[in-house]
């Protein structure tokens, strides 16, 4: 059994494969435990950088307030 790239499990989770590509990839998965816990561990992943991503987004707010007091003081 031929197993779903991460390319692919990628492309599925953005909805960015052809109905028919889509359907064979949810065949697969309903059938291939280790594409299952492949997709599920893209997942996760893709939640941690997301976090990542708004923690840095909040810190380099927090840094530019903090920057625009620090000028208003002078």
């Amino acid at each position: 059994m031929k197993h779903i790239s991460e390319i692919n499990l990628q492309r599925l989770l953005d909805d960015n494969l052809s109905l028919v590509q889509k359907l064979i990839c949810k065949h697969h998965l309903a059938k291939c435990a280790d594409c299952a816990a492949k997709l599920e561990a893209v997942k996760t992943q893709r939640q941690e950088l997301l976090s990542i991503a708004q923690n840095l987004n909040r810190l380099q707010e927090a840094e530019t307030a903090i920057s625009k007091t620090s000028i208003l003081r002078k």
